[in-house]
């Protein structure tokens, strides 16, 4: 019978292993990676609830007045479906680090 094992970035780990790494593990999290095909320009003329003009939304960032409208329809905001920036990602898991997190299972899939 084979021994259960996790892949790791350093290789298999058997789940006893990987407990002892610590108690603070992030799973399913996607740190690189890029949905803009769910958003919805108004430019294309397509309707679509996530268009953006409707949503109150546009192409800016982030900021109190939308933040409303992207929390009601989060694909309104073109930056809110990307995270590709690999310095933000790796600023994000060393706080992550410092705050005593010591796993995390990175679920984006890979097209080869």
């Amino acid at each position: 019978e084979p021994t259960p094992s996790i892949m790791t970035v350093v290789g298999p780990m058997s789940p006893a292993e990987l407990r002892t790494m610590g108690s603070i593990m992030l799973i399913g999290e996607h740190l690189i990676g890029d949905s803009s095909a769910r958003y919805a320009s108004a430019a294309t003329g397509v309707p679509s609830p996530l268009d953006p003009v409707a949503a109150g939304s546009d192409l800016s960032d982030l900021t109190l007045d939308n933040s409303f409208a992207v929390r009601a329809c989060p694909a309104s905001l073109l930056s809110n479906l990307r995270l590709d920036s690999v310095d933000d990602a790796i600023q994000e898991l060393v706080a992550f680090r410092e705050a005593g997190g010591a796993c995390v299972c990175e679920s984006t899939a890979v097209a080869e």
